[in-house]
């Protein structure tokens, strides 16, 4: 008779199980979405960097495609139009010559550092590449 009762009226609310199946679903989507911005500002900060060391690298290789002797001494502006992509964005070339630690034997040979900066929400990102340049070349 025992057996009727309880099939006639089953039991009714949550196992513990279930329970905590249902608070750590609860708990990984509060994380996901919480993390989610965070994320979002990684990946543009990546964009930024990474468009910054194209933006060097094409002035790098408009650089080294002058002669020596067409590389004035003193910082300029970099122009490029992509930096208009970075948050106030704006970059230098320094065209310096070559100290005497670098070149010992009297080489003709200028450093060139290019830099990119941006803003990134309240502080200030920069790329800096720094090469040299000989006269003559790389096959010299």
């Amino acid at each position: 008779m025992n057996f009727f009762r309880k099939n006639l009226f089953p039991q009714r609310g949550f196992s513990l199980i279930e329970i905590m199946l249902a608070i750590s679903t609860i708990s990984i989507l509060i994380i996901l979405i919480a993390s989610f911005p965070n994320a979002i500002n990684l990946v543009t900060k990546s964009q930024h960097q990474s468009l910054a060391r194209e933006i060097i690298s094409k002035q790098i290789e408009d650089l080294r495609s002058l002669s020596y002797i067409n590389l004035s001494l003193g910082e300029t502006q970099l122009l490029d139009s992509r930096l208009s992509l970075l948050p106030n964005g704006n970059g230098k070339v320094l065209v310096e010559s070559c100290d005497g630690t670098t070149c010992s034997n009297n080489e003709k040979t200028k450093k060139i550092t290019v830099r990119v900066s941006w803003k990134e929400g309240s502080r200030t990102q920069d790329v800096n590449v720094s090469t040299l340049i000989s006269e003559g070349g790389l096959s010299k």
